[in-house]
């Protein structure tokens, strides 16, 4: 009889955990803007490559001083180094500027800005070639912090 409740309580207790376990697989909701509202347009050409560019969740990353940035490309193979690629695709580096502050170049098409002071800002976003030389013209994103 002991046995049997043992074996009772752990096949209830092993069914609860993997229920547990199935909820906390399952992808927790994440605020996104509405899908092509926020995007600035596609900027640049087919043949050196496009861009666009939004402000991810604004209602969130505003009243903590902060702005996330996420960006797209098409035709372009973000790389900081020269890799063996394809003579028909270029490769470069995304160029984010905050107003007038120092640049930052980077691959990563997600980017934060914290510590924002409150008022007006200007973000802008551009992919540069592995020369220095701009292939887009700049996306711009304007946003005001609370």
């Amino acid at each position: 009889m002991r046995v049997s409740n043992c074996t009772s309580i752990f096949t209830i207790a092993l069914v609860l955990s993997i229920a547990t376990c199935k909820a906390q697989l399952a992808p927790s909701p994440t605020p996104e803007a509405p899908p092509s509202v926020r995007w600035t347009d596609w900027l640049g050409t087919s043949s050196t490559g496009k861009i666009r560019a939004r402000l991810r969740d604004q209602s969130t990353y505003g009243p903590m001083h902060s702005a996330a940035v996420e960006v797209e490309v098409q035709n372009i193979f973000l790389s900081s180094v020269e890799v063996p690629a394809a003579a028909t695709i270029h490769r470069g580096v995304l160029r984010y500027q905050l107003d007038g502050c120092a640049p930052v170049t980077t691959t990563d098409t997600r980017l934060r800005f914290d510590q924002l002071s409150s008022g007006d800002h200007t973000i802008t976003v551009a992919i540069l070639g592995l020369d220095n030389r701009l292939l887009t013209p700049d996306a711009t994103l304007r946003l005001k912090v609370p």
